[in-house]
């Protein structure tokens, strides 16, 4: 650079709060890499809060061997300085302004580094807990007594509960969501009782749990307003008789736990993760089903318990953007250092209204609509032609679209991959056109009704479908055995929460099917994923019977409409 060249500024003089922003699409060791010790700018970049509400370490497992003898593995030195390293990188930089720490349910922390984790957490709010193995009694107590905000925990299951509920108790005056990942015995449930009669939100998913359990925690804990028991091995000891597994909750049950605000629970012999549950006996083995351990049902409920007011003086996404718009248009157009920065594509690569379209720079890859906005087809034109790099679009309403207006959309599309849709009454014109502009699509999410109609072109016009979901709404057995049998390449379907209809002959009326019969379960047998949920306890399956397959999503929790089971689809 010129000295003369007054025009011209450098990268430390970029605005904190729009290099914040870059920052926030690095990942974690993107970010600890040595950017802060750049220039002093940029480390106060790195210090921000917004990079650090969430320290999220679940991508970090140890390289580990079992032993025999107490603490029954052996963890590699390297892999220790890894994690010792990071830490200290991480938690200096985060400056104490941590809100939610999550571990690797496979990596196994020893006593010195959750010390060293919780002294420079002080404001822990959410903690997705290691495995306990190298972890002493007074290690985890001396870091829930410093984690005084602490409202979270995600946790093993554990031999001596009542310590760490007893700590808890004592420390934590706001705790109000467990989750236990693994068995939830009599022990368990009534130190629960004991200690967190508080307690607001459980999840105790995927494992096996005892009907007496299961009893204690709904008439114990009196402020529990959500329970998750989705595809536990539900089990009754009436003596002397060996344990009975439950095919279904009784009425007491349900009685008790219609005082909930949400209970939730699937029981189904088709559900692929009640299966799963049940070939392994009640003790997941998350190593064999790689990220599902991450999930929980309760994903709208978790929300909003930790919900975090961020202060003012970080900006958010739209403040940034009308920041540019209004006050700093003028120097955009001379600053070129800024220029740069803004247009940056790892800004754009995903943009949730049709705005600022000039800035991405083309840089777009999803575009998410929400279902009742209605976008009209000079809008849409408009979008598709400054977004020709577009992978993934999830579909307004289609009131004010034009027939012309999609087919040329598409055409502009032609990296589209995904493309999430409410269903339409004339399906063929859109397949059609997908099929022949974008070579690389695989994955479909319909947004209401599949009728056979919309089944035959999917068959006809993409035949190489790979990911296809069709949750809550109604959908025909015929459908179905169409998608089955035609769609050859097909991997993953999603029909969770559907009603299923049974066309009998005439002149007996469409029954509703309460269960997938042989036939339909062997010819989903080829599918690497089969999703299904038919429970008669399930809110969602509840739901979509009482809209009769059409979803009122207005009617619900803001944001459910946005849930798929299928992850890649989520929003």
């Amino acid at each position: 650079m010129e000295k003369g060249d007054s025009s011209v500024r450098r990268w430390e003089d970029l605005d904190i709060d729009i290099l914040v922003k870059i920052l926030q699409s690095f990942d974690l060791f993107e970010l600890t890499s040595g950017l802060a010790h750049v220039c002093s700018a940029w480390r106060l970049a790195c210090s921000d809060q917004l990079l650090w509400m969430t320290l999220d370490l679940s991508i970090l497992k140890s390289n580990y061997i079992k032993i025999p003898l107490e603490p029954y593995v052996y963890v590699d030195c390297q892999s220790d300085k890894t994690l010792t390293s990071l830490l200290k990188i991480c938690l200096n930089l985060s400056s104490g302004n941590i809100r939610t720490l999550i571990f690797h349910y496979n990596l196994y922390v020893s006593d010195d580094q959750l010390t060293y984790t919780a002294e420079r957490c002080p404001r822990l709010k959410r903690l997705v807990m290691p495995a306990w193995n190298r972890i002493k009694k007074t290690g985890i107590c001396r870091a829930i007594h410093m984690w005084k905000d602490l409202e979270s925990l995600t946790m093993p299951s554990i031999a001596n509960p009542p310590y760490v509920m007893e700590e808890i108790a004592r420390s934590c005056k706001n705790f109000a969501e467990l989750k236990i990942m693994g068995p939830c015995d009599m022990l368990f449930a009534s130190t629960l009782v004991s200690f967190l009669p508080n307690l607001k939100v459980l999840s105790v998913r995927c494992t096996l749990l005892s009907k007496s359990a299961l009893v204690t925690i709904l008439d114990g804990l009196k402020k529990l307003e959500v329970l998750n028991i989705s595809h536990c091995v539900i089990t009754e000891d009436p003596p002397p008789a060996p344990k009975k597994i439950l095919a279904k909750l009784d009425d007491s049950i349900l009685e008790k736990a219609s005082r909930l605000h949400k209970f939730l629970t699937c029981m189904s012999d088709s559900c692929i993760m009640c299966q799963r549950s049940r070939n392994d006996e009640g003790l997941m083995r998350w190593y064999k089903y790689e990220e599902l351990w991450k999930v929980d049902e309760l994903i709208m409920v978790t929300t909003r318990y930790f919900e975090e007011e961020i202060p003012r003086t970080v900006i958010s996404e739209e403040e940034l953007m009308g920041l540019i718009q209004r006050r700093w248009q003028s120097r955009l157009r001379s600053i070129s250092a800024w220029q740069l920065a803004c247009c940056d594509q790892l800004l754009w690569k995903t943009l949730g209204l049709s705005i600022y379209l000039n800035l991405s720079c083309g840089n777009i890859l999803t575009l998410l609509f929400h279902y009742n906005l209605y976008v009209c087809t000079d809008q849409l034109t408009y979008t598709a032609e400054r977004c020709p790099r577009l992978k993934r679009f999830v579909m307004p309403a289609w009131n004010r679209i034009e027939r012309t207006g999609i087919c040329r959309a598409i055409r502009m599309w032609e990296d589209l991959e995904s493309l999430t849709m409410p269903s339409i009454v004339n399906p063929p014109f859109v397949m059609e056109e997908i099929a022949r502009s974008c070579k690389n699509f695989s994955e479909l999410k319909i947004m209401g009704p599949c009728d056979m109609l919309f089944a035959s072109t999917l068959v006809s016009f993409l035949p190489n479908l790979k990911v296809l979901s069709v949750r809550c709404t109604v959908l025909s057995k015929s459908v179905l055995v169409t998608i089955l049998d035609r769609l050859k390449k097909l991997a993953v379907l999603n029909i969770s929460h559907c009603i299923i209809t049974e066309d009998l002959p005439p002149p007996a009326p469409k029954k509703i099917l309460t269960e997938l019969d042989e036939s339909i379960l062997e010819k989903a047998s080829k599918l690497c994923e089969f999703l299904t949920c038919m429970s008669d306890s399930c809110i969602m399956c509840q739901r979509t019977r009482n809209d009769e397959g059409l979803m009122r999503w207005y009617k619900y929790e803001e944001g459910l409409w946005k849930v798929d089971e299928v992850r890649s689809l989520a929003i």
